[in-house]
């Protein structure tokens, strides 16, 4: 992936990890919410015959995602976790106001 700058990398993938984590989470995420996303990008690489990186393809990713899946169960988050969590307390406390003032 290129990005567009030192600094959209470090947003995109957090201090601490790697592409390949944030890969297997957002796969995880698809499968919570039902989406082939990851399936149709596995169909393409094997199709194509080509690897997403050269260090792993996308068929490694779908298949640690679907790994930690029966090991640990479905991913489990609540509303303001991932402020919560990179932010802290107050924020995701501001945040969840915010969101209760704007349903109907």
């Amino acid at each position: 992936m290129a990005w567009r700058s030192e600094r959209h990398r470090r947003e995109v993938v957090p201090p601490g990890h790697d592409r390949s984590e944030v890969l297997v989470g957002a796969t995880r995420l698809c499968r919570l919410w039902k989406l082939d996303t990851p399936a149709a990008y596995v169909d393409v690489e094997q199709r194509i015959g080509h690897r997403f990186t050269h260090k792993f393809s996308l068929a490694d990713v779908v298949a640690e995602a679907r790994r930690r899946h029966e090991a640990n169960g479905p991913l489990a988050f609540e509303p303001g976790d991932a402020i919560r969590r990179h932010v802290g307390e107050q924020a995701a406390a501001a945040y969840l106001g915010r969101l209760a003032g704007s349903l109907p």
